[in-house]
């Protein structure tokens, strides 16, 4: 992918960049150290790594440069960036909200400004947006607003791997987290674990944790509540009774359109197994169930429980696992079995590796916000393709659904 920065009348400065989510913040990019540089009279490589955000709403453009001598957030004031493929472009409106390494903010490149203007290559009601919105992105860099806050960092620091001291860290950090908290109320419903999950991203996020202890430290979460339950469902991580499971999972019977085999990822108990083979069976359709789990215990659970289909069980992360024989005409998975920077990935490898040619993915968000599709945006970002999807409400609060998509190859 690349990132076109037009600047009038010098033309086009090109950057080699790789896409990596669309959330609630805008879309993110990176352009990892060694990366491609083109500019009219000059070219190179990139000499540290840099972070991006932009927003087709929005009238600038972030960059958190990881420069060893400066440790910085550039914003390019800009009109409203658009993609058009491949390539992400915007006209730059010179003015440039800088917070420095010891803090301290400031809004560069004002003689280019001034040039700018008096030479007409901007206008005057661009001038007055730049003007407005470089002292707008200033006040924020200063209240350190997130995403100007520390999210770029810990995005960045997750991205190169490594045990980072926050510097960029400040006193009113916790401060600015309660400004920022999640609703209480919609993350429960969505995620019982919720402040325990976030926890654990964070860590992922400042590089305090590595991946294999991320998914340590996920399944740590959910294994003493699933292996004291004395039911089926507790062991599968659901609360309530058969009724309640088929209220909360039954619709994933709206993705099956023919018989086949099934491949349940993250199994637990194995009661999905059971209940997708029922769901066919009533729809007409023959579907042979099988299952996978990062957890031992889990594993072992399910084949107790199921002794017939014990072959059918296998343990493994889903993120690198490809199956001992024939691929599956139907795989189920959940976004949470990959850090949110990686879930295009585990998409891949699953279409790639694990789903017969002609097969459907099958992502089960389980609840989330009805307003935005958070999850399946990080597929359409990526470039890959949804094909169908099923919402059902929510029976205690409007402002979420359960939510469903599928991915035919």
């Amino acid at each position: 992918m690349k990132l076109h920065k037009i600047k009038r009348p010098g033309g086009i400065f090109s950057y080699d960049v790789r896409l990596l989510v669309e959330d609630e913040f805008g879309t993110w990019l990176h352009a990892p150290l060694g990366s491609p540089w083109k500019a009219p009279a000059d070219q190179g490589t990139l000499p540290f790594d840099v972070l991006l955000l932009l927003s087709p709403e929005r009238c600038w453009v972030a960059w958190w440069v990881d420069d060893p001598a400066d440790r910085r957030l550039e914003i390019d004031v800009c009109l409203a960036p658009n993609r058009e493929g491949d390539v992400w472009s915007f006209v730059d409106l010179e003015l440039d909200p800088i917070r420095h390494q010891d803090g301290a903010v400031e809004i560069e490149d004002g003689d280019e400004f001034v040039m700018a203007c008096d030479n007409g290559w901007i206008s005057e009601q661009e001038s007055i947006t730049a003007e407005t919105t470089a002292e707008a992105l200033a006040m924020r860099l200063r209240q350190r607003d997130e995403p100007f806050g520390n999210e770029g960092w810990r995005r960045l620091d997750a991205l190169k791997g490594f045990d980072t001291v926050r510097t960029h860290r400040t006193e009113d950090d916790t401060a600015i987290r309660q400004k920022h908290h999640r609703d209480p109320i919609i993350e429960s419903l969505k995620e019982r674990a919720w402040q325990e999950v976030r926890e654990v991203d964070e860590a992922l996020a400042e590089g305090r944790i590595g991946e294999d202890e991320w998914h340590d430290a996920m399944a740590n979460l959910v294994k003493p509540a699933y292996l004291s339950a004395d039911n089926p469902y507790g062991q599968a991580g659901h609360s309530g009774d058969a009724i309640t499971w088929e209220a909360s999972r039954g619709f994933i019977a709206d993705a099956l359109d023919r018989s086949g085999t099934f491949l349940d990822v993250g199994c637990a108990s194995g009661i999905l197994m059971e209940s997708v083979q029922r769901w066919g069976a009533i729809r007409n359709l023959s579907v042979e169930p099988y299952g996978l789990d990062i957890v031992p215990e889990f594993v072992e659970l399910a084949r107790r429980r199921l002794p017939l289909w014990a072959h059918r069980i296998h343990l493994g992360n889903i993120r690198t696992w490809q199956p001992p024989s024939g691929r599956f005409d139907f795989v189920m998975i959940r976004p949470e079995y990959a850090p949110i920077f990686r879930r295009a990935e585990l998409v891949r490898h699953v279409t790639n590796h694990v789903l017969a040619p002609g097969g459907r993915l099958i992502v089960f968000v389980g609840v989330e916000e009805s307003a935005c599709r958070k999850v399946e945006s990080t597929m359409t970002t990526a470039e890959i393709t949804v094909t169908g999807r099923v919402e059902v409400l929510h029976p205690r609060d409007s402002r979420v659904v359960r939510r469903l998509f599928w991915i035919d190859t």
